[in-house]
Formats: structure tokens, sequence, C-alpha cells
């Protein structure tokens, strides 16, 4: 999986490469082309 973000050895953010497509497209039909903030949670 791709890691995302600052590369360190124990760090950041691992996504599939189906997310990073979904994201892609999404970014790509919604014509965004600034960078976006991830913001993670607890919960479910």
């Amino acid at each position: 999986m791709p890691v995302v973000g600052i590369l360190k050895e124990d760090f950041m953010l691992k996504i599939t490469d189906k997310a990073i497509d979904n994201l892609k497209a999404y970014l790509e039909q919604n014509s965004i082309d600034s960078a976006i903030r991830v913001a993670m949670m607890q919960g479910g």
C-alpha cells in the first residue's frame, strides 16, 4: 500500500490503491486541484 504524507519508516497513513483511484476520481469530477486535509478520528 502506498504511504501518503511525510515519509518516515513508522509514520503516517497507509491507503489502498483502490482508495487512491476513488479519491483521484472524486477530485477530478469535482474540479478540485488544491491540497486536501485528511482527519483521522476514532469511532465507527
